[in-house]
């Protein structure tokens, strides 16, 4: 091992562990001190599992044994520190614009199944990487803090984790993926992507033609007041003009239009908006558009049937919305939600599904302990079991199926389930249009990325319309 090329120390000195140390070489690599600690009641090691120039993949193994009815929580927390040698920014899936380096006292940045993705890439002024890290934990809540230290100049970051009690009762094992290769930025999340794709029960949902090509969308130009002849004159346009599908969004559900969500949770057809659903569905269809509609999937009104149903089965009450979030670690709770969208599918034609919100599914301060009646006892797990199931579903009736999430929701886990992804709102922004176009492209490979629906005034100048178009 020349000078010049330290090594990476990898240490775990934890209560209930064998203390560990690991030696590494990798190349372009400077003082860089790695610690692991957790308080499993076990030994725990750490292996090299491939190293190429300038990568390196670890993986951390936790032995042990415990309870499903165990009420402690399992922690685990990497830190490390490198010196802040030519790096102009940072990248992570939810940065929009900020890609700027932050002090070490700024919060951090969290990742899940429905937000964002646990990676994080450092480059310079030539859009070069200098240091990326990713973690193979897509799924459970991680919390990654990264920033420079003012008094050195050393860049201090940390990741925390919190198992969920009831899972990983055999013990539980951590992939961390790092790169200091010096190529263009892109290029080394592209290997982050494929290091994801690469995990063992992965797959990606089929992506049919139609996703890959224009959209429109009655949100910006209608909001909630759409019916069936709006909608329909509409789609006349909109099928003249080249689009090929159209999304129906929040208002199909309700005659009242003053927003918020007191309504969603019966995801019936407004009879005096719709009076025939499946018969306005077949008529948009007739015009050669595919038929999307969107669901807020976790919210139950307090102004549904649906409440007197599971309005006590609640993860999280929003009184502002006078909506609930449901708790899906109920089976009862997600059956339902399967059934609504089975039925729009098989009783109403459609074509697609954009599902909202599901990132308002995690475990609140008030949600209730796991009890009787659930089968779940994490939210995470509720949740991958909840949308593999609508994604089978909906499949085994039409394998063509369209079914979109948007920003934050776009991680790996979201490809599983999804074919499209868009970008999250922006209205009369086409640089933010742009930008999430560009950060949703850098990690969802042959997954459809969309931008975000386009909308100006009325007077504005074509010009400047015309930017958001070319955005």
């Amino acid at each position: 091992m020349a000078e010049d090329d330290p090594p990476w120390i990898f240490a775990c000195n934890c209560e209930g562990t064998e203390q560990l140390q690991q030696e590494v070489t990798m190349n372009r690599c400077s003082e860089k001190t790695w610690r692991i600690s957790h308080n499993f009641p076990g030994k725990s090691e750490v292996k090299v599992l491939f190293e190429e120039k300038g990568m390196i993949c670890r993986e951390a193994h936790f032995r042990y044994t415990s309870s499903a009815g165990e009420k402690e929580e399992r922690r685990i927390t990497v830190e490390f520190s490198f010196p802040v040698l030519d790096i102009s920014g940072r990248w992570y899936p939810s940065c929009g614009f900020d890609r700027s380096i932050k002090a070490d006292w700024f919060p951090e940045v969290e990742s899940m199944t429905s937000i964002s993705a646990p990676v994080i890439c450092f480059f310079n002024g030539k859009g070069e990487n200098r240091h990326t890290i990713a973690l193979s934990e897509v799924k459970q809540k991680v919390a990654m803090r990264y920033g420079i230290h003012e008094e050195n100049g050393v860049m201090l970051c940390r990741i925390d984790m919190i198992l969920p009690r009831g899972l990983f009762l055999q013990g539980y094992k951590l992939r961390i993926w790092e790169s200091a290769r010096e190529e263009p930025y892109w290029n080394t999340l592209a290997d982050v992507r494929k290091w994801w794709e690469a995990a063992p029960e992965w797959q990606m949902m089929e992506v049919p033609g139609e996703a890959r090509k224009p959209f429109y969308s009655f949100w910006y130009s209608k909001h909630q007041s759409v019916d069936a002849d709006t909608v329909e004159k509409e789609c006349r346009l909109a099928a003249d003009m080249g689009f090929t599908s159209v999304i129906v969004d929040d208002g199909w559900q309700t005659d009242d239009n003053s927003r918020g969500y007191a309504f969603c949770g019966d995801w019936e057809p407004a009879v005096k908006k719709f009076p025939d659903f499946a018969q306005h569905v077949r008529k948009v269809r007739d015009m050669g558009l595919k038929y999307l509609m969107w669901f807020s999937v976790p919210y139950v009104g307090k102004r549904t049937k649906a409440w007197e149903r599971f309005g006590h089965k609640l993860l999280y009450w929003n009184e502002l919305q006078q909506a609930g979030v449901l708790d899906i670690r109920y089976p009862q709770v997600r059956e339902y939600l399967k059934g609504i969208y089975l039925k729009a599918v098989k009783d109403w034609g459609i074509d697609g599904l954009k599902l909202d919100f599901i990132d308002e599914f995690y475990l609140y301060d008030e949600s209730p302990m796991f009890t009787e009646g659930m089968d779940c006892a994490d939210v995470q797990e509720a949740l991958d079991i909840l949308l593999t199931e609508v994604k089978e579903v909906l499949t085994s009736v039409r394998p063509d199926i369209l079914i979109e999430f948007r920003q934050k929701y776009i991680g790996p886990q979201i490809r599983k389930y999804g074919n499209l992804l868009r970008v999250s709102d922006c209205p009369g922004s086409g640089i933010s249009n742009r930008v999430g176009i560009v950060d949703l492209r850098l990690l969802s490979g042959a997954t459809a990325v969309h931008s975000d629906m386009l909308m100006w005034h009325e007077e504005e100048k074509t010009e400047d319309a015309a930017l958001q178009v070319l955005s």
